[in-house]
């Protein structure tokens, strides 16, 4: 029942659709989409096999950043080994220095059918990508009502997602092949499994902000929660977005209680920031509620990462970790980022 109660919501409220059928045929784009996307993360890899031919071995293409890494761990959560080092038996169980269950999750159906890790990746190359088109379609929707902006907005999120440096732009347009992946959605685990995870997030995230229920405001902790056991990255872009709308409810009840105080223009522009076109948004207690919710839903996430961030200390008591830290790049390969273009577009 309370599944029944969920899918009538979500097609009801977030899709403006009654039946599944009726759903269907006025979503038709985005599962056209969807399909477009899967097809070509996937169909690389069916072109390599297919060469191949008789000759092929169950070789899955080495060109996606850090796919080697991601199979491995997959192919060591398959053999019951945890999620410890990938690469050495004798360290099966040691540790990981990326803790997270995405790996095991996703190799669970190699340990129960007759399907290889590498057979799997293929299978979700196509699944993944398409299904987090979709959410991304999703979230596009529930902020535009528009079918055909979110469509395409979901495909360029997801097949563009290379492109948000002015370097990236210029080595599209002249042709220069300075990757080592075909696409980032093509690599399996990150991001083709958290990408999902966020989407999610966002959707679960816009839905509260609009219908501002406590069920929601949990769901969404919930979520957030969660992220911690699917990647690392992902939980803290989550934490940093719940902070700014934390933030932004300080700032919105500021308004409210003390704008008499400031120039008229000045807490005019501050009102068109934080506050939206809601009777609602006038009542400083309700304000206050909203802004206690989502605190409280931003403290289910610190609660569940608890054992998250205890198996992280652990990783730092362990003779191995300077060596776990080095063979992962974990450091070298997330230093911050400044994005010229995204700054102009802000």
């Amino acid at each position: 029942m309370f599944l029944r109660n969920i899918d009538a919501w979500v097609r009801n409220r977030l899709f403006n659709c009654g039946s599944l059928w009726v759903f269907i045929r006025f979503h038709i784009l985005a599962l056209i989409s969807a399909l477009i996307v899967g097809i070509v993360c996937c169909a690389p890899q069916i072109a390599f096999i297919t060469q191949l031919g008789s000759e092929y071995s169950g070789i899955y293409m080495l060109k996606s950043d850090a796919e080697t890494h991601y199979l491995a761990r997959m192919k060591n959560s398959a053999e019951g080994n945890g999620i410890g080092n990938p690469f050495l038996h004798e360290y099966a169980h040691e540790p990981s220095a990326t803790w997270s269950y995405s790996e095991w999750l996703l190799a669970l159906p190699s340990r129960f059918f007759d399907i290889s890790v590498p057979q799997l990746s293929l299978l979700y190359k196509f699944m993944l990508p398409a299904f987090a088109t979709f959410c991304a379609y999703a979230c596009l929707f529930f902020m535009t009502k528009s079918r055909v902006w979110s469509a395409a907005g979901g495909i360029a999120l997801i097949l563009g997602s290379a492109l948000v440096n002015t370097s990236d732009i210029i080595n599209l347009l002249t042709w220069n092949e300075v990757y080592t992946q075909f696409l980032g959605y093509s690599r399996p685990i990150n991001p083709q499994f958290s990408g999902i995870v966020f989407f999610v997030y966002f959707l679960s995230l816009f839905a509260t902000l609009k219908y501002r229920t406590r069920t929601l405001f949990v769901v969404t902790g919930l979520i957030s929660a969660l992220a911690w056991y699917v990647y690392f990255y992902t939980a803290t872009f989550i934490l940093a977005m719940n902070s700014v709308v934390i933030v932004g409810y300080i700032a919105h009840a500021l308004i409210l209680k003390y704008g008499h105080m400031i120039p008229q223009s000045m807490a005019q522009f501050l009102r068109k920031i934080f506050i939206q076109e809601n009777p609602a948004d006038n009542d400083l207690s309700a304000v206050l509620s909203l802004l206690k919710n989502m605190v409280v839903a931003t403290s289910i996430s610190i609660v569940g990462a608890i054992p998250f961030m205890w198996a992280t200390y652990r990783l730092m008591s362990s003779p191995y970790y300077e060596e776990l830290a080095r063979v992962a790049h974990i450091v070298a390969s997330r230093t911050p980022v400044i994005s010229t273009a995204w700054v102009a577009t802000l």
